[in-house]
């Protein structure tokens, strides 16, 4: 029979961990016990004991053939390093001591911070907390419709944190970040939100849940008892683990379900990511969905189009340049957000009536997007609103990926005609990341933690680097007289306070007063959180650029000449007259045409 092969990913090692719990309760305990652990905060001492277990043999055992610890999606590098952070969690559960009246406590203690409102009392916060979660757990069940049986046992759930009957009396530990095993659970986590409801209505609500997970778990074991399942770990960011320049298995993945990463990442740069991974076979699909970015979009009255908005590209571009096509959107069950999904496309049809000319022109509206506008006020009003697009690394990123050899001139024209000068503050960032030949780069590292007081004022507003010829001062940089170039892509260690951004090792080499400093956008502009050092101090280390790439790359074969002339005379040069460029398929013939000057669109043209 035909092997299947899952990968499981996420950025925190102790949900990574708790996903190996579940998958080992799954084949060596019951249902009852898998459910107990997912669900709940309290667990008798028969789920207790198989959760310890598990916990332990994770920890200190040879892991079973079914599951292994990867770097990457390749499966190349140390198995035992991959294991060791996942081992550690699972350590850390295995020999904790926290008893249930502890956890119960730091459950109350997390209800009270999420709930602390200047208007209202603790107490009436947390109650409101209480009551929304319990309209977001009907919601997922039917709401309305529902018995008030039901209604009265998901109260008593969401109120009280378990779903099993007494007796209680352990904590559920996989509910606890490891090493510091500091409870983090969010106050509308809900099983009801993640698992439908089985059959009959009529029965209690542990059992409804139990006959839609128990044969799902009864297949799953037999299968990864029998070998033809298995399950790889992958630690790390998706972002950085879907891109990075590594083989991905035999031709690709079937299914990529990406869940709701997109409303932190956006969907634009997940879908760039998620294209090279995707097999070319008719059933293959990409998933995505969207809770809190799909939200501002009901309110704003455009859930019929967020699907489309948020990929950022029409039909013709996302097959020309990324080989997928939307097929569909749906509502969650939850009523609480969308679910996208994409399937592989034939590139060829929609490339052939590409030119150069027409891939500028609609490219320019995302470029004002994605770029000039990330330095707008009215963009940072709203957080979830900034980051639907993703930033100008994505652009260099899509342009890399779907047209490799047309990328810099399309870059360079995007910047001369759409860019502004906000877009020019982030020209490095985009030359950098579209070099017409190979470029060397290297990785520098920012201690940032001294910054930590000014930059909880700013906690959902976006980060950047700022570089500049002379040192900048804490505080408000209004006009950005004082910058010179901006970066949005960098990693950002919020524990340990450090960022880590690239820059060609030419700059460093000829800008030796380069300074740079860390900034946070807000309403009133950019807040220098970290007062500027210089790059030359900083640590570094040579830093290789690759990204997977689409097999094989489409060749567009584009007509650029044309491109290299657009916006010249806006830059000072003198007109290069009329120019024009053909493109000739065998079913389809397209012609760039560009005039000394801009034209009324009444005119007419012989």
């Amino acid at each position: 029979g035909r092997q299947l092969r899952f990968v499981c990913n996420d950025g925190n090692a102790s949900m990574l961990a708790r996903d190996a719990v579940l998958l080992h309760l799954a084949v060596n305990a019951t249902p009852e016990a898998v459910l107990a652990v997912w669900a709940d905060h309290a667990l008798g001492s028969a789920h207790a004991s198989a959760l310890r277990a598990s916990c332990a043999a994770l920890a200190d055992e040879p892991w079973p053939d079914w599951l292994r610890a990867t770097a990457g999606l390749s499966g190349s590098g140390s198995e035992a390093a991959a294991e060791a952070p996942l081992r550690e969690a699972c350590r850390a559960w295995a020999t904790c001591t926290m008893t249930l009246a502890e956890m119960l406590r730091a459950r109350d203690n997390l209800l009270n911070k999420q709930g602390i409102s200047s208007s209202v009392s603790s107490s009436q916060a947390v109650q409101s907390l209480v009551r929304y979660s319990l309209e977001l757990s009907m919601a997922a069940v039917g709401g309305g419709s529902s018995s008030k049986q039901l209604k009265k046992e998901i109260g008593e759930y969401v109120r009280v944190g378990s779903l099993m009957p007494p007796p209680h009396s352990a904590p559920n530990i996989t509910l606890l970040l490891s090493p510091s095993l500091q409870y983090c659970s969010y106050f509308s986590s809900s099983i009801v939100r993640a698992l439908p409801l089985g059959d009959p209505p009529s029965a209690p609500l542990a059992k409804r849940l139990l006959a839609t997970l128990a044969p799902q778990l009864t297949t799953l074991a037999a299968q990864l008892r029998a070998g033809s399942t298995s399950v790889s770990l992958v630690l790390g960011d998706i972002i950085t683990v879907a891109t990075e320049c590594s083989p991905c298995p035999s031709e690709g993945f079937d299914y990529v379900d990406c869940s709701n990463v997109a409303d932190s990442v956006s969907v634009s740069s997940l879908l760039q990511a998620c294209a090279p991974l995707l097999s070319s076979a008719p059933h293959a699909r990409v998933w995505l969905e969207s809770i809190t970015q799909y939200k501002l979009a009901r309110i704003a009255g455009k859930q019929q189009t967020f699907a489309q908005d948020a990929a950022g590209l029409s039909p013709a571009l996302l097959a020309a340049l990324l080989r997928l096509r939307f097929v569909g959107a749906r509502e969650l069950h939850t009523g609480e957000g969308l679910r996208m999904e994409w399937a592989a496309a034939d590139a060829s049809a929609q490339a052939g009536r590409l030119s150069a000319g027409s891939l500028l022109l609609e490219l320019s509206p995302l470029f004002t997007r994605m770029v000039a506008d990330q330095l707008c006020p009215r963009q940072v009003v709203n957080y979830c609103e900034w980051r639907l697009m993703g930033g100008p690394l994505a652009l260099a990123h899509l342009l890399k990926l779907g047209t490799p050899e047309h990328a810099r001139a399309l870059i360079d024209a995007l910047l001369r005609t759409a860019g502004g000068r906000h877009g020019a503050l982030f020209s490095w960032e985009l030359t950098m990341h579209t070099p017409r030949s190979e470029l060397a780069l290297v990785s520098l590292t920012l201690d940032a933690g001294s910054s930590y007081s000014r930059l909880r004022r700013h906690a959902l507003n976006p980060l950047l680097i700022a570089l500049s010829d002379a040192p900048m001062s804490l505080g408000l940089e209004k006009q950005l007289d004082s910058v010179k170039q901006l970066l949005s892509s960098f990693h950002w260690n919020e524990d340990s306070g450090l960022a880590t951004f690239l820059l060609p090792a030419s700059i460093l080499a000829n800008c030796p007063s380069l300074h740079v400093a860390l900034c946070a956008l807000g309403t009133d502009g950019l807040d220098v959180v970290l007062a500027s050092r210089r790059v030359a101090g900083l640590p570094s280390l040579p830093q290789a650029a690759a990204w997977r790439a689409l097999k094989p790359p489409l060749q567009l074969g584009l007509d650029t000449s044309v491109l290299d002339q657009v916006g010249v005379a806006a830059a000072g040069q003198s007109s290069p007259g009329w120019l024009a460029a053909v493109a000739r398929t065998p079913s389809c013939l397209a012609v760039d045409i560009l005039a000394p000057s801009r034209i009324s669109a009444a005119a007419r043209v012989s």
